[in-house]
């Protein structure tokens, strides 16, 4: 069982880093700015079911559209 959720949440992590350098709608595609996106993504893929919980309840206050 353990095996198991260490596996899922690798998929997990992997999968929310996947999505938040390619599928994002931030547009931070300069060369610059990758300095700052892939260490800032790399910590928010490793918190991936807090980032998606805050994600979700944020989504419904306008200002964080």
């Amino acid at each position: 069982m353990k095996r198991l959720l260490s596996f899922l949440y690798t998929v997990g992590t992997i999968a929310t880093f996947v999505y938040l350098m390619f599928f994002d709608k931030h547009g931070l595609y300069q060369g610059w700015n990758w300095f700052i996106k892939i260490p800032l993504n790399v910590f928010l893929a490793s918190i991936w079911p807090l980032y998606w919980v805050a994600a979700y309840f944020l989504h419904w206050i306008p200002w964080f559209h």
